[in-house]
């Protein structure tokens, strides 16, 4: 799944992905913190986030939550997806099991 690192790429992300999809869709993006709670961090294990909605970015790493996120409803929050938050691009907390669209990262 896509590590997303700056702004720029996030909102390129944004803006081809819900071509087919729609923008009241939402795709998966490859932070977790399913390993440890609050330690969010991209499949390559970088740490990027920690914490919930009041947490603290590390690592000088990007993120894009929306302000009330990651928030962890009902302890079963444990994936990050890419939404729409009107016409700009957010990150949320989502529960993992979800059967949604996801973008890779080509290496």
């Amino acid at each position: 799944l896509v590590r997303i690192d700056d702004a720029a790429e996030n909102q390129w992300l944004f803006d081809n992905a819900f071509t087919d999809v729609g923008r009241n869709s939402l795709v998966w993006i490859g932070a977790t913190d399913l390993a440890v709670e609050g330690e969010w961090r991209w499949t390559d294990g970088s740490l990027f986030w920690l914490g919930n909605q009041t947490g603290m970015a590390q690592n000088g790493l990007f993120n894009d939550w929306d302000s009330r996120e990651p928030n962890n409803v009902s302890m079963a929050e444990h994936c990050a997806s890419l939404e729409s938050n009107g016409s700009t691009p957010s990150w949320y907390d989502t529960r993992c099991e979800l059967a949604t669209p996801f973008i890779c990262e080509s290496l």
